[in-house]
């Protein structure tokens, strides 16, 4: 799953979508908002291990989504 890309303190950079990531990678992927990540992932719980990668707020996400997996 990938979700909103954002340039942190850098500009962004011209073609890094998550439209262009999705559509390379090998495996399956999704797009999912960050407003929704959450409640994805808890509908979508059918994974041994998660990893949530990036900056930002990505972090604020962790513990409600642990909450909803317990």
């Amino acid at each position: 799953v990938i979700t909103d890309i954002y340039p942190a303190r850098e500009k962004p950079l011209e073609g890094v979508l998550h439209e262009t990531i999705t559509a390379k990678m090998k495996t399956r992927a999704k797009y999912v908002p960050f407003d929704g990540l959450a409640g994805f992932l808890t509908a979508e719980s059918d994974f041994d291990i998660l990893l949530l990668i990036g900056a930002g707020n990505i972090d604020t996400l962790a513990g409600e989504i642990i909450k909803n997996l317990q």
